[in-house]
Formats: C-alpha cells, sequence, structure tokens
C-alpha cells in the first residue's frame, strides 16, 4: 500500500450495518480511511469535518436518498458513485453530473481497486 493511498480519505453512506461494516472492513484493508455514515445527517457533518476524496453512496438510506450528499460532493468537485438496487433510469435524471451507478450486490474489493486506479 501507498503512503498516498493509505491518506485518501473516502465517504461511505450506508445504512445496512452489515453492508457497511463489510464495506467498511474491506476499504480499510485495502488501505483507504474509510469514513462511515449511517445517514445523510452524519454524512454532512463528515463532509464538513474531512478532506473528502471519493464517495460511496447508497442512494435508498431509509426513508429518505443520498441525493442531498451527491449535490453536495458534485458542487465540491469530489468523485461519487451511487450504489443501489434500483434501475440506472430510476437515478440518473436526478443524479447531479456524471456518475457511476453499481448494482447492489457490490464487491467492495473491486470498489477499492478501481479507486486506486483513479
Amino acid at each position: 500500500m501507498t503512503n498516498t493511498r493509505e491518506k485518501l480519505p473516502v465517504l461511505l453512506v450506508e445504512d445496512d450495518p452489515l453492508i457497511a461494516l463489510d464495506a467498511e472492513d474491506t476499504l480499510t484493508i485495502a488501505g483507504f480511511a474509510c469514513l462511515l455514515a449511517y445517514n445523510t445527517d452524519t454524512a454532512m457533518d463528515l463532509l464538513k469535518a474531512h478532506e473528502i476524496r471519493a464517495a460511496i453512496l447508497d442512494y435508498d438510506l431509509g426513508d429518505e436518498t443520498s441525493l442531498c450528499i451527491a449535490e453536495q460532493v458534485y458542487g465540491s468537485d469530489i468523485p461519487y458513485a451511487f450504489v443501489t438496487g434500483r434501475s440506472r433510469g430510476e437515478i440518473i435524471g436526478h443524479a447531479p453530473g456524471p456518475v457511476a451507478i453499481l448494482s447492489k450486490p457490490v464487491d467492495y474489493a473491486d470498489v477499492a481497486r478501481q479507486l486506486s486506479i483513479a
């Protein structure tokens, strides 16, 4: 693992605790500083407190979506991706700017590899 990648703070927003902890472990083992949020309020706090370099956002967070987080990161020129069980067509018209849409279940080891080469 390189020092550059080890310092890369990645925001992970996921409301399912099992998926969140598995994804966090996978990204951390891959050498990323994974900042985990289960909801939009915590995610927004993390965005204010840290210099996030990439974001992985579960689209549906219980009774809300992560669109407000996407708008914030896109406005800050932070690359992001949505993770979802929805179809691409349901999301693409609402997402700010270009976005990767990853279908659940997601292989977070593959996500970590993609982040490594980005």
